[in-house]
């Protein structure tokens, strides 16, 4: 399923929303993990390796430390998205908490944490693409 869904609810900002079903579906995909993330390793390091930069743009692009709820009808739909979201930004927090904010890929996806922030990443996806769906069936 593409990453890229339209949203007919009236947000302000869908771009962002993109942007995390974007980064979401990138951090679920077990095979991306595994080969893309870990074969960027082995190229000469940039400002930040892709992994961390996924994990930094859940982080701080979601603006769900200080004000979750705000963020209804800016890139998020209701009260579901925000809290399987904010699951998502506690996940990355509990990984960056272990693992370090810049660290090697390998040290992300050995983290102990890692496994809670990819089911927190499905729940996510699951419950923002479903909104999709029931928004354009029901023409809102």
């Amino acid at each position: 399923m593409d990453a890229k869904l339209s949203t007919p609810y009236n947000l302000e900002y869908p771009c962002i929303r993109n942007e995390l079903l974007r980064t979401f579906h990138q951090i679920a995909n077990a095979e991306t993990q595994l080969q893309d993330w870990l074969d960027q390793e082995t190229l000469p390091r940039t400002d930040a390796n892709r992994l961390s930069a996924l994990l930094q743009c859940v982080y701080v692009s979601a603006g769900l430390a200080t004000e979750p709820y705000s963020t209804i009808g800016l890139f998020l739909m209701d009260i579901a998205e925000v809290h399987s979201v904010w699951a998502v930004f506690y996940a990355v927090d509990q990984v960056f908490q272990i693992a370090g904010v810049d660290a090697p890929c390998e040290r992300y996806i050995a983290c102990s944490k890692w496994r809670n922030l990819v089911e927190a990443v499905d729940r996510a996806l699951q419950t923002m693409q479903n909104r999709c769906k029931f928004s354009e069936f029901v023409g809102a």
